[in-house]
């Protein structure tokens, strides 16, 4: 009775140590697949979340609407009108300039004027005793101008070939721009012009009345050319300007106003009106910039789409605000 009392024991302690191992190498085996499930799901969801379409909309109320300012205008087709800046050099007009020479070789027997004089028209220059006839004759001024250059002296022999004196009417000067290949299509003749002096304060317009043919072999640029006047004297030869010419593209493009483009996660973007009050970040490539339009190349931005034309920085700085306060409530 004995012994059967102690198997019994020994059969139900048997039992209890078979159900424990198995128990436990079931937990010991389900234990590993059930967290990396959950793990996974939890890191699809949250990834799912947040990237989700229309995560970076922004919504405003008609209060904040109405303290940014917020303005929208429709994507249009137009050519974008800009400014274009050219270096350029004040030269005398060459249509302006004479070299005067002797009618006969000679002797210079009298100086009469010299060099930066200002003449009248037919004002003597200087007399020069002809070695043909052994008589004087006098030169004169041929036209009004400045002697900006003076070859002859007393006594000194001329020839009939030498260029004794030279003088520049400077009642007006040429102004020289050059051209970079890349603006030639921009210039056109009879185009207007506004000149600012470098170094000194000093403005005229004036319009392009020549284009060089071709490029220099020196500087590989055109030569467009405005005829200044020059009544008092102000623009001299030599002086460096800077011509600022405004044009228009020569084709047809996407605009939206310079405005709207801000750079949304460090690309250039617009804000499209999703309702009226909620507005949504378009990432954008940009091409040609005027003074008011910027063409759109890329297509998401389509003709008659609307968008924010004022206000769009504002509209950034709440979705850029938002976007840290989400940041931050998910502290990690």
């Amino acid at each position: 009775m004995k012994n059967n009392k102690f198997l019994l024991i020994f059969v139900i302690l048997a039992i209890v140590s078979v159900g424990l191992f198995f128990g436990i190498k079931g937990l010991i085996i389900q234990r590993n697949p059930v967290e990396t499930i959950d793990h996974d799901e939890h890191e699809e969801t949250a990834d799912h979340e947040g990237h989700g379409h229309n995560e970076d909309i922004v919504s405003l109320t008609d209060e904040a609407l109405e303290l940014a300012g917020i303005k929208s205008d429709i994507a249009k087709i137009g050519r974008i009108n800009k400014i274009i800046e050219f270096p350029g050099e004040i030269g005398f007009n060459e249509d302006k300039v004479v070299h005067i020479t002797p009618r006969f070789g000679g002797v210079a027997s009298k100086v009469l004027k010299k060099l930066g004089d200002y003449v009248n028209k037919n004002e003597e220059l200087a007399i020069v005793e002809s070695n043909e006839s052994m008589s004087s004759y006098t030169l004169r001024a041929p036209m009004s101008g400045w002697i900006i250059e003076k070859h002859i002296s007393n006594g000194e022999f001329v020839g009939e070939e030498e260029s004794i004196y030279v003088i520049a009417n400077l009642s007006d000067v040429w102004v020289n721009l050059s051209v970079y290949p890349k603006d030639a299509e921009y210039i056109r003749l009879k185009q207007k012009v506004k000149l600012e002096c470098i170094g000194k304060d000093i403005k005229a317009e004036g319009v392009i009345s020549y284009i060089s043919r071709s490029y220099s072999d020196d500087t590989r640029r055109l030569t467009a050319r405005v005829v200044l006047h020059n009544p008092e004297g102000k623009w001299n030869p030599g002086m460096f300007v800077k011509a600022i010419i405004a044009v228009e593209s020569a084709e047809d493009k996407v605009v939206v106003v310079n405005n709207a483009i801000q750079i949304v996660n460090q690309k250039p973007a617009v804000f499209v009106v999703v309702s009226k009050n909620e507005f949504e970040p378009v990432n954008v490539v940009v091409g040609e910039r005027g003074e008011e339009l910027v063409e759109i190349i890329s297509t998401e931005i389509k003709p008659g789409d609307r968008y924010v034309s004022e206000g769009a920085f504002e509209i950034k700085a709440h979705l850029v605000t938002s976007s840290l306060g989400a940041h931050a409530g998910h502290g990690h």
